[in-house]
């Protein structure tokens, strides 16, 4: 695990700078607003955000609980965050530099437990998904938002292009798998949606600061797939200028019945 956790930090202390500038796209802002809609929130909760990264879910849920709790393995990613939030006026959070797998908090501590595209970079996602669970009040929500895979049989291929991207990345579930972590733990389905997000191959590459020769590499492959060769997964497409696609995100609200 601690070799993972070397990989995602070393990936995301590259990203934090322009994290901000990349989710900030109108479509993943709505997102944002329409999953934080579906936890129907009063204004008095604790929040707990999960590899939050540079805050934006948070930064969303912030104005709309009581507190909120920003947790991530990366430094970096964190101190964009603050300083995200302290630009918005966000007065009621906190940060914790601490690993998803081992939360540092007793249970049933949090009115909800939240994690945004962050499922695909774990390398085991059950130890993740039992810790949330653990820290989530008795009737708390555990809510997910994450990259659903792609349909077989280009499920692998895709996972390879976005591991060649950015390295930190493992696997995406699909959605049938996250209802079956949320049974195995004893959590009821109280939503559950898919969004689809258009994404510039030029600006998802960008952010990890893929050199320039994977860079091309990728590029040509896009383009052999457009043009009916081998299959990226990615189902790409010429947009203005350039190549885009699509990445399908779940979510997935998560209820807890009872505490053991």
């Amino acid at each position: 695990m601690c070799r993972a956790i070397d990989r995602v930090r070393s990936e995301f202390t590259k990203q934090a700078p322009d994290f901000n500038a990349y989710i900030a796209g109108q479509s993943k802002a709505l997102f944002n607003r329409s999953a934080a809609a579906q936890l129907h929130l009063t204004g008095t909760e604790r929040i707990l955000e999960v590899a939050a990264g540079t805050c934006a879910f948070g930064r969303t849920l912030a104005p709309l609980a009581g507190w909120i709790t920003e947790l991530d393995a990366t430094p970096a990613m964190l101190d964009a965050g603050r300083a995200e939030n302290e630009k918005a006026g966000i007065r009621n959070a906190d940060y914790v530099t601490a690993a998803a797998e081992s939360l540092p908090f007793a249970d049933g501590s949090f009115d909800a437990a939240v994690c945004r595209l962050a499922f695909h970079h774990f390398t085991s996602p059950e130890p993740v998904f039992s810790e949330m669970r653990r820290v989530v009040r008795p009737g708390g929500q555990l809510v997910i938002a994450d990259m659903l895979a792609r349909d077989e049989p280009l499920r692998a291929a895709a996972d390879r292009y976005e591991t060649l991207r950015d390295p930190s990345h493992v696997r995406c579930l699909s959605a049938d798998e996250f209802l079956v972590l949320a049974e195995r733990f004893g959590m009821e389905t109280a939503h559950r949606s898919v969004t689809d997000i258009p994404v510039k191959l030029d600006d998802w590459m960008a952010l990890t600061r893929v050199p320039s020769a994977l860079r091309a590499e990728i590029a040509a492959a896009m383009r052999a797939d457009m043009e009916g060769s081998e299959k990226t997964g990615f189902s790409p497409f010429q947009d203005g200028g350039g190549i885009a696609f699509v990445q399908h995100w779940g979510l997935f609200v998560f209820r807890n019945p009872s505490a053991d």
